[in-house]
């Protein structure tokens, strides 16, 4: 196999890199180009792409042209191809980065809002009407569903900004936008409350509940009780 000497060196850099231990994050990546290499009669680009259940990305080789004959491009051609090869397997894409961040990390936000719902039913004290949790059940399946595969942890407000923005843009009242944050950020606090009830020790609920207070958390207090 013959490597094309006509690569950005910046692409190798980036191979190289995948052995370094640390978490993954999507800022750090530019985006991949790939880079050609030669087998048989055949240029491929090669790339990597994050898999489920492996730390490191897996390294696909796809085939572009014919190096000689009917199909045979240029380079530029080949590049632009190679674009696209790259582009439609999603090795760029955020999103297919957050899936398989999800699979690897664990809980994700659709896992925590379903754990929520069930939770919301069957508590003891104040438990939430059915109607009411068929209404926000709703709401994470119409306008949420792009969070579901997101890790919990990356539900932050970048990503509370970009779902006010498709909102807007779908044309949703104030009303109803507030309505859909206010899932978020309950199925959000609902983790945090469920790990302060696994670690007791740790929490002292008089300064806990004023706290709350002070930092603006009782709005996620009084959706409950609209909710209930």
């Amino acid at each position: 196999m013959v490597i094309e000497p006509n690569l950005k060196p910046a692409i190798m850099r980036l191979a190289s890199g995948q052995r370094l231990k640390r978490r993954k994050s999507m800022s750090r990546r530019s985006g991949q180009d790939g880079y050609f290499s030669r087998k048989g009669n055949l240029w491929h680009v090669r790339f990597y792409i994050d898999v489920p259940g492996q730390e490191k990305r897996k390294r696909l080789s796809i085939p572009v042209c014919p190096i000689s004959g009917p199909g045979k491009k240029t380079l530029p051609e080949r590049i632009r191809r190679a674009k696209e090869i790259i582009n439609a397997s999603r090795a760029n894409s955020e999103k297919h980065f957050n899936r398989v961040e999800a699979a690897n990390l664990g809980l994700t936000f659709g896992q925590q809002a379903e754990r929520w719902l069930k939770e919301s039913q069957s508590r003891k004290r104040k438990p939430v009407k059915p109607k009411t949790v068929c209404c926000w059940r709703s709401i994470i399946k119409v306008w949420l569903e792009d969070l579901g595969p997101m890790p919990l942890a990356s539900v932050d407000n970048l990503a509370m900004k970009e779902l006010v923005s498709k909102l807007h843009k779908a044309g949703q009242s104030p009303n109803s936008i507030r309505n859909v944050t206010n899932v978020v950020k309950m199925v959000v606090a609902s983790a945090k409350m469920s790990k302060a009830r696994s670690f007791p020790s740790q929490v002292e609920p008089r300064v806990h509940r004023h706290a709350t207070h002070r930092s603006g958390g009782t709005e996620h207090a009084h959706v409950f009780r609209r909710g209930g």
